[in-house]
């Protein structure tokens, strides 16, 4: 697994390639599922995750300004900014092992929908 962050044509690249797996994480319909589904996922898809978080905490990826609000009272928005604020971070994350990685992302599952909402909508 590349220990560095995918350029924005590898994310595209990356995105096309798992965007039913990233339009279920949007729907958000059930957040056990979703966790599941992000364990048994491969690395591929975690190291994609994980670029998208570091690209939605570097404002890369806009917020909906009128969802932000539920990642602040999901406590999320502080974790998002620890862990994934900079390249230097993503870039440890990437040599973590997989099980902490995957906890990692865990933790985000629920606000996913909220974080990805710009992935599957076109901004105004």
């Amino acid at each position: 697994m590349s220990a560095m962050a995918l350029s924005k044509t590898e994310l595209r690249e990356q995105m096309i390639h798992f965007r039913n797996d990233l339009n279920v994480l949007y729907k958000g319909e059930s957040l056990p599922a979703n966790q599941n589904m992000i364990t048994n996922s491969s690395d591929m898809f975690v190291t994609l995750l994980l670029n998208l978080l570091f690209r939605v905490a570097a404002s890369d990826i806009p917020v909906k300004k009128s969802l932000y609000s539920k990642i602040a009272q999901s406590k999320k928005a502080g974790g998002l900014v620890k862990y994934f604020g900079s390249e230097n971070k993503l870039s440890k994350m990437l040599k973590l092992p997989r099980a902490v990685q995957v906890k990692q992302l865990r933790r985000f599952t629920s606000v996913m929908p909220v974080l990805f909402y710009y992935l599957f909508n076109k901004p105004q």
